[in-house]
């Protein structure tokens, strides 16, 4: 059988699944191939809905009203992760991980050409 540890790992929803997600985040928002309108905007969202005093619970309910600021974490997170290009977000995963990204083969385009005066 295999160590907790690793079936933690495998875990979907698990605390080591969202820790990883957020080092990819943060990665990815360092990253200056990914369109400044995510990069800049989906944080920008979740951070105005963390300041607003506009909330879906309220925030004097104790423990519920925190609830809704960590889901609007969560769902920013996962929206951030998934609007990202796949082979971008793939290579930083690789890389949090501590991995090499993988290689992709440079695109080719074999032909012949003929100059025109």
């Amino acid at each position: 059988m295999s160590s907790s540890s690793s079936r933690n790992n495998k875990m979907p929803g698990s605390l080591f699944e969202l820790i990883e997600n957020a080092r990819v985040a943060w990665l990815l928002l360092r990253d200056s191939r990914i369109n400044p309108l995510l990069r800049y905007g989906i944080p920008a969202l979740v951070g105005a809905y963390l300041l607003l005093p506009i909330d879906l619970i309220p925030d004097f309910i104790p423990g519920l009203g925190q609830l809704d600021d960590l889901a609007a974490l969560w769902l920013g997170l996962q929206y951030f992760l998934s609007a990202c290009p796949p082979d971008i977000v793939a290579e930083h995963r690789a890389a949090s991980r501590g991995k090499t990204p993988p290689t992709a083969e440079p695109e080719v385009v074999d032909g012949s050409y003929e100059v025109v005066d």
